[in-house]
């Protein structure tokens, strides 16, 4: 089979030439089918307008749906609740085992408590001084907002040394050595005590009840006396450690 290579060549010039024809682009047929390039090409033009149209749409409207939801989510802040003043009376049955009468009571004026309390904004170790009427020991305190229900632990002697525990692990330190120097007085200082934990009110601003305060440590009670040599001295001091 001969192929005129002139031919060749002309009919590949001829499937790449195209004309005009009152705005249609034509393309020569091939096998029966006419390609209009033109045409195809400038309806992908007209699909890549609607899709670069859409797209603008779609990230104009997801930006205007997160600066919407941003705006709806934000809350003005929630302002502090002012610390109010807790107060409260206090009582032990340790004063009937030292032999205190009522009227003496155990504490002494400006003697301090560690109060602590539970809430959604807690006190840790607040001091409450003591004022004492007859025997009676009560005292305020300055702490921070509580709830009807919110609960209050108070302990004695307060330690500054408790700021950064919690009120289950308060300590408390006494003395090595004591020292009585009168009979029949007792030293309450010496004597750490801590209360059950209490229920708050806030309509009143105190505890549900009078704070029970229940003693930590044991009473040695000793009964000296003077004989022999010693007889008609008087008894200054005694000293334990």
């Amino acid at each position: 089979m001969n192929i005129d290579p002139k031919a060749l060549s002309e009919r590949r010039i001829c499937t790449s030439l195209q004309t005009r024809e009152g705005g249609t682009t034509i393309a020569p047929k091939e096998n029966g089918f006419s390609r209009n390039t033109e045409t195809h090409r400038s309806n992908r033009l007209k699909f890549a307008g609607r899709a670069g149209r859409f797209l603008a749409a779609l990230l104009f409207g997801s930006v205007f749906a997160f600066t919407a939801c941003t705006k709806d989510s934000s809350t003005e802040p929630t302002p502090e609740a002012e610390p109010v003043d807790l107060t409260f009376s206090a009582e032990s049955m340790l004063s009937d085992v030292a032999g205190i009468s009522a009227e003496d009571g155990l504490w002494k004026n400006a003697e301090t408590f560690g109060v602590y309390v539970a809430s959604t904004e807690p006190t840790r170790n607040a001091a409450a001084s003591l004022v004492v009427k007859e025997g009676k020991a009560s005292g305020t305190v300055r702490v921070n907002h509580f709830e009807t229900g919110n609960t209050a632990s108070f302990y004695y002697p307060y330690s500054k040394e408790n700021d950064d525990k919690g009120a289950q692990s308060i300590t408390s330190t006494i003395a090595a050595a004591q020292t009585q120097h009168e009979a029949g007085v007792f030293n309450i200082a010496n004597m750490p005590m801590a209360s059950l934990v209490q229920t708050l009110n806030a309509e009143t601003a105190s505890p549900a009840q009078t704070v029970e305060m229940h003693a930590l440590g044991g009473i040695l009670r000793v009964k000296v006396h003077a004989s022999g040599q010693y007889a008609g001295e008087t008894l200054l001091s005694v000293e334990y450690s």
